[in-house]
């Protein structure tokens, strides 16, 4: 009893990736197909999202309610993972047309505050503007993550410079192509059928 405590990973910064996950429509879909069927698409999220952050050295934070909080210690590996997660939710509706499963993603890297069990900060506030951003199966990512990726074979396009909550200039948000020329016919909205081939 009179030894010093020892902090308990109070304040302890790390630079990682952080990646925040949503389902895309979720209210609406709610609205529209009821609870259990909502649940079986959160549940579908779920199973996507994990396995993808396991396949990729990723750490789950917390579960958001419609979404996942991760992080990553490689940038690199952020992008991976983000792109396993919306190829899988493609080929998941497509072998279940009546799914209707949408995810859409925001990363941003930097150094957020890791405290028990949970973090902190302006990069986990930016990673979740950032998302805010993204829309129906995107992978919106901050200039940070664009730049730390530049020359690795990744494709991406600008999205645009935003107004962000918290932020006192425009931010720009880059998307992250995952589709392969096989996956670039249109996906449905959230809730539509996608044509089993």
């Amino acid at each position: 009893w009179n030894r010093p405590r020892q902090k308990e990973d109070a304040n302890v910064k790390e630079f990682v990736a952080v990646l925040f996950t949503d389902i895309v429509g979720s209210t609406a879909l709610t609205q529209a197909r009821g609870d259990d069927a909502a649940q079986l698409v959160v549940h579908a999220h779920d199973r996507v999202v994990r396995e993808a952050i396991g396949m990729h050295g990723g750490r789950e934070i917390k579960h958001t309610g419609d979404g996942i909080m991760a992080t990553f210690p490689q940038i690199t590996d952020s992008i991976v993972a983000s792109q396993a997660i919306q190829k899988s939710c493609y080929y998941e509706n497509r072998g279940d047309p009546g799914l209707g499963l949408g995810i859409c993603i925001g990363i941003n890297a930097g150094e957020p505050i890791h405290e028990n069990n949970d973090i902190f900060g302006t990069p986990v506030q930016m990673a979740a503007r950032v998302l805010s951003k993204a829309e129906g199966w995107e992978i919106c990512v901050s200039s940070s993550v664009h730049d730390m990726c530049s020359g690795k074979g990744y494709s991406f396009s600008k999205k645009g410079d935003y107004e962000l909550k918290g932020f006192d200039h425009l931010v720009p948000i880059f998307l992250c192509e995952w589709r392969t020329e096989e996956e670039m016919a249109p996906l449905p909205e959230p809730g539509q059928q996608v044509a089993a081939q």
